[in-house]
């Protein structure tokens, strides 16, 4: 009973991000996200359309959300599609830094009056996780769930890991930059009490 606690503590930990918002059709939105080197994200979208007649909101066929990923440092994509109203991506961060996401509605033709001039609502869920996994011992047939799970929380710990040793090399970086800043400033107000040091002295 104790482990079951454990791996339910340890799947609170998960790196995850979940949203909604909505867009109109050709309506571009973005999001920005720090990332740790070598971090693997899984993402997952759905689009959906409010009938106006029964009030319901669903996926309807005529949806295409075009979605985008680039590493901003480099302005490289990694991931670049175009489909469904729903589906997966994964990509991997090369190099640490901020990552740009963007999602809008491509080519969105309604076939259905209901539909005509309606906002879609888009659910997006990230995970953020470690990209080393063995895909041979999931494969196998042997592997329970209680396993699996473990595993799974493993990787979850050394992504968290990873994403704490990135945030303080950026705090140390930063130290570094303000305590060279204080410096030069301290440096500037002596050579300025020298410098009026010496007029004083020249007038007396």
């Amino acid at each position: 009973m104790k482990g079951l606690e454990l791996l339910l503590v340890l799947s609170l930990l998960t790196p995850l991000h979940a949203l909604h918002f909505y867009l109109t059709n050709n309506e571009r939105r973005c999001f920005i996200e720090d990332l740790p080197a070598d971090t693997t994200t899984v993402g997952h979208y759905k689009a959906e359309e409010l009938n106006s007649q029964t009030g319901v909101w669903s996926t309807i066929p005529e949806l295409s959300v075009e979605l985008t990923v680039i590493q901003l440092s480099t302005n490289r994509d990694l991931v670049k599609q175009k489909g469904i109203a729903e589906g997966k991506f994964t990509f991997t961060s090369a190099d640490a830094g901020e990552h740009q996401l963007c999602l809008n509605l491509a080519n969105k033709h309604h076939s259905n009056g209901w539909f005509s001039g309606t906002k879609t609502r888009i659910h997006l869920d990230l995970m953020f996780g470690d990209p080393e996994h063995d895909t041979n011992l999931a494969k196998k047939d042997a592997l329970n769930d209680i396993s699996q799970q473990i595993r799974d929380a493993k990787n979850r710990i050394i992504g968290l890991n990873k994403d704490l040793e990135y945030h303080k090399s950026r705090e140390a970086l930063w130290r570094d930059a303000s305590e060279r800043t204080n410096t030069k400033v301290v440096n500037w107000c002596i050579a300025q009490l020298i410098i009026i040091g010496k007029r004083f002295r020249i007038l007396i």
